[in-house]
């Protein structure tokens, strides 16, 4: 096998979109996991598993987010401030041991296959977690030209009648100060 593609149905919408990542979010990760898991079986170690993360092929689109409408975010700022602290100490605790988080999650639900859990947990750490941006501007920082030029490119996919600026796309006031946002270990 040189080249596997993964997709699944149809991720572009202009609505429904909570429903159609809780119908395909699981759909794709169990088809990823099977993946990984029949490439090994047929003789593929895990050094040749390839990631092209998009920003690195020209395509610079933010591929994680948590999203809040701005109304509640207007009328809830200390509950969107407080929850961005606690997935950033989450995530800072489940970088600094996944085996840990993986056991947090086992004892919620005994059925899940430990080992390979934690190879993916780790592998989305690497991965997706782990970018430039994050070293330099801390985790869910974003770089302002990467943002603008995200925009541009879905703008022009869409044909958008009005190009939205960085401030309606991405607003940092929620987040936790940048120096509480350096999760990331230093690189080897």
């Amino acid at each position: 096998v040189r080249v596997v593609t993964l997709s699944y149905g149809r991720w572009d919408s202009h609505g429904d979109n909570e429903g159609l990542v809780r119908d395909h979010g699981p759909k794709l990760d169990q088809c990823v996991s099977a993946l990984v898991e029949d490439l090994e079986e047929r003789g593929m170690s895990e050094d040749e598993l390839t990631i092209m993360p998009f920003p690195d092929y020209g395509v610079p689109l933010y591929g994680n987010a948590i999203l809040v409408s701005d109304a509640f975010a207007d009328a809830n700022p200390e509950a969107v401030k407080g929850f961005l602290r606690a997935f950033n100490r989450a995530l800072g605790e489940t970088l600094a041991d996944p085996e840990a988080a993986i056991e947090y999650v086992r004892n919620r639900d005994g059925l899940i296959d430990v080992e390979m859990e934690t190879r993916r947990l780790k592998l989305a750490l690497e991965s997706v977690v782990d970018t430039p941006d994050a070293r330099e501007y801390g985790v869910g920082g974003v770089d302002d030209e990467r943002l603008s030029q995200a925009i541009q490119l879905v703008a022009d996919a869409y044909d958008l009648p009005t190009l939205p600026s960085p401030d309606q796309v991405f607003d940092s006031r929620y987040l936790p100060p940048v120096e509480e946002r350096m999760l990331l270990p230093e690189a080897e």
